[in-house]
């Protein structure tokens, strides 16, 4: 049943992909509103920067738009947009000579949406969250936010960034249990200012 479900709110997506694909361009900015949102909240997490988060997803749509015509097989379209995306951050870094550092004002404007009951734990949650991200090796923290952000399999994650599925597993394990501890640490000093200014 559930695959029935998931068949039937792909083809039209599949359908969009094949228009723009042969020069649509109301079709592609139906797939750029349909992904633009998530594919951010990747980079963002990638790159730690709003501004280049931005540029960055862009900047992506841009190619995919030129290079759409060559796409082989549109049912693999999302893998290949965040391979488009992954790379031009990773250009984009280099060309910049960017280090991504993240702001706690950036943090209060820019989140990944998260599913936590009010705007105020909501927006905790974040803050703690990209603090920890920004702790991780660049790696983990890619395999964690292709996993968790863009909802890719351990297998489709190995294949983009040509590595083995044992090794995706055991990053995005290692990412999660960072994330994990980082979150309780920053709780717990969070935690004892209160009460030292509580006290004073």
């Amino acid at each position: 049943m559930a695959q029935l479900e998931e068949d039937a709110i792909r083809l039209p997506i599949v359908r969009l992909i094949e228009r723009a694909k042969s020069g649509d361009s109301d079709a592609f900015e139906g797939l750029y509103t349909l992904y633009f949102a998530e594919l951010y909240g990747y980079l963002f997490g990638l790159v730690r920067n709003p501004e280049d988060a931005r540029d960055v997803a862009q900047q992506t749509f841009l190619q995919a738009w030129w290079k759409l015509p060559g796409l082989r097989d549109v049912t693999r379209f999302k893998h290949w947009l965040y391979c488009i995306a992954r790379n031009a951050a990773y250009d984009y870094g280099r060309k910049e000579n960017r280090s991504y550092e993240l702001s706690w004002d950036q943090l209060a404007e820019e989140r990944i949406p998260l599913k936590v009951s009010g705007p105020e734990e909501r927006v905790a949650l974040a803050e703690l969250l990209f603090q920890a991200l920004a702790t991780l090796p660049l790696k983990l923290r890619d395999c964690l936010l292709l996993h968790d952000i863009g909802g890719f399999s351990q297998r489709e994650i190995a294949e983009m960034m040509g590595i083995g599925v044992m090794s995706v597993r055991t990053y995005v394990s290692t990412a999660r249990k960072r994330v994990r501890e980082h979150c309780r640490q920053l709780e717990h000093e969070g935690e004892n200012t209160g009460r030292r200014e509580l006290a004073e």
